[in-house]
């Protein structure tokens, strides 16, 4: 009974681990950030951790990577770190916003312009994806916001939502055996307002969260229920032969 009752303990044990895994993140250290994603991705059971340097090298023992373009930056650290599976979350002023890079992690760029504390424009959805799962977009001038105008989509990325400005928002692109999200919304730093950007917010969560891992097939959990109702099935004929 006892080999029994282990069996299902680690059967069950290994059920409840899938998709439980929290991510380990990068954030490079800038004092335009306020804590409040930082806690929150801690308080979700992630690990954060800010830098004030990074390499290539050091980059690996993420998971995934927020890279504010105002920090230390490294475009070949960067696009090595995505290549080989890492997650980049770009946020204004990073890689081609502010640099000349035109690489694969380039994906909106090219500002004209940048506002702090303006209404809403409003946001068009360009095409759906998992980015947006759960998040409820605001309507023009329900929020003030700091964003980059004129901002153009680039040919590698995956537009998903867009300024009615006309200026790019949101988009990601799968690199390798990684991916990257670049967002167009000081959605994180002190330098915009209002400090409540739940909205905002999930769009990184949900792509924190995709890093983590995967839920298992329909089939994986069927096998798994079916090994144990075989060890219950044993158990019963095990007692009525004793029984007998």
């Amino acid at each position: 009974m006892f080999k029994l009752a282990r069996t299902y303990v680690v059967v069950v044990g290994a059920l409840a681990s899938f998709g439980a895994n929290a991510a380990n993140i990068g954030l490079t250290s800038n004092f335009w950030y306020t804590p409040t994603l930082a806690n929150n991705l801690i308080s979700q059971g992630h690990t954060v951790s800010v830098v004030n340097s990074y390499n290539a090298a050091s980059l690996l023992s993420f998971d995934a990577f927020i890279q504010d373009g105002n920090g230390h930056f490294d475009n070949a650290a960067l696009d090595s770190f995505v290549f080989q599976g890492g997650t980049l979350i770009q946020l204004p002023w990073s890689l081609g916003a502010n640099y000349s890079y035109s690489g694969q992690l380039d994906l909106i760029g090219n500002p004209t312009s940048i506002t702090y504390g303006s209404p809403n424009p409003g946001v068009t959805v360009l095409n759906g994806s998992y980015l947006l799962n759960g998040v409820a977009l605001p309507a023009a001038n329900a929020h003030t916001i700091g964003y980059e105008i004129g901002t153009s989509f680039s040919g590698t990325g995956n537009a998903i939502l867009q300024w009615n400005d006309g200026s790019a928002m949101l988009a990601d692109h799968s690199y390798g055996a990684g991916k990257v999200v670049a967002f167009n919304l000081h959605l994180i730093t002190s330098d915009s307002n209002p400090l409540d950007a739940a909205w905002s917010n999930q769009i990184v969560y949900n792509a924190i969260g995709d890093v983590q891992a995967p839920v298992p097939e329909p089939e994986t959990y069927a096998m798994m229920l079916a090994g144990l109702g075989l060890l219950g099935l044993s158990a019963r004929r095990r007692r009525q032969k004793l029984n007998a």
